[in-house]
């Protein structure tokens, strides 16, 4: 039986929120990625190149996204799964933690976490700790949405004693659900 999302229907899974999007959204293409969602706002296809990325997600008794498994091959078909958690503050999502396993999954290639930081509606910066201690902060900057509020284009700056330094411009491409 398929599930349909009528117009003015609320949507049951806001999925998207973990790409920083919001809305009715039905696709996100971004850095060589495509993640694609059903009209009733769940994550159903992760691509990554030409490869399908497996993945499992844990949703909390409100049907938020709240934590992943993915199974990543590389072009060596080197294999490593990764697990991410996330929090939510505000509706948004304000931190996530990941660990990644390698090896067949023996050896821990690392584990880290990051918070984010929003102004305006909008993901404005992030700072990320790995597991060794090591902080990377980031600063959003000539952040540009499209007629959803969603950014579709922004500067990363990387923030180290005060002093930003520019690291690349990422742009994306949404499409949404009529």
């Amino acid at each position: 039986m398929a599930i349909l999302a009528l117009p003015g229907q609320a949507q049951k899974y806001h999925d998207a929120l973990i790409q920083e999007a919001k809305g009715n959204v039905k696709s996100i293409n971004s850095g060589g990625w495509l993640y694609e969602y059903g009209s009733d706002g769940a994550l159903k296809k992760i691509l990554q190149g030409k490869g399908e990325i497996f993945f499992d997600i844990t949703r909390n008794p409100s049907s938020q996204y709240v934590e992943t498994f993915t199974v990543y091959q590389d072009g060596n078909r080197a294999e490593a799964l990764y697990k991410n958690v996330y929090e939510y503050k505000g509706g948004q999502v304000s931190s996530y933690a990941c660990i990644a396993l390698g090896g067949m999954f023996r050896e821990l290639l690392g584990d880290s976490s990051v918070e984010f930081y929003y102004g305006n509606g909008l993901c404005t910066g992030s700072k990320s700790k790995s597991g060794a201690g090591i902080v990377v902060e980031y600063v959003y900057d000539n952040i540009k949405v499209d007629n959803n509020g969603n950014w579709i284009s922004r500067d990363i700056y990387n923030l180290l004693d005060g002093e930003k330094t520019f690291q690349q411009t990422e742009t994306r491409e949404i499409t949404y659900w009529n």
